[in-house]
């Protein structure tokens, strides 16, 4: 395969995931504040809650569509700079 060909096969693979990452942050964070044990002090679960807080947050952030657009836009751009690249070298 050659390399315009590759590039191009990993980015409609790619635009199919589009807002799962986000989605697996959110989800990930969730279950894990759920799933907290007794074993951890006080001061340890409110560190760890307040960190699973945020990353759940920031993994809702990228769902959002305006942050959608973005990161189909900036594929987008690498995808056409992978296929200019490839051209000149082969």
């Amino acid at each position: 395969m050659r390399f315009v060909g590759l590039v191009n096969r990993i980015f409609r693979h790619s635009d199919s995931m589009t807002g799962r990452p986000g989605q697996q942050l959110a989800s990930g964070a969730r279950a894990r504040i759920q799933g907290m044990t007794s074993f951890l002090s006080a001061e340890e679960k409110r560190k760890e809650e307040e960190m699973l807080r945020k990353i759940k947050e920031h993994g809702l952030k990228l769902c959002t569509k305006e942050k959608q657009e973005e990161m189909t836009k900036a594929q987008a751009g690498v995808r056409c700079m992978c296929t200019h690249l490839g051209k000149r070298g082969g």
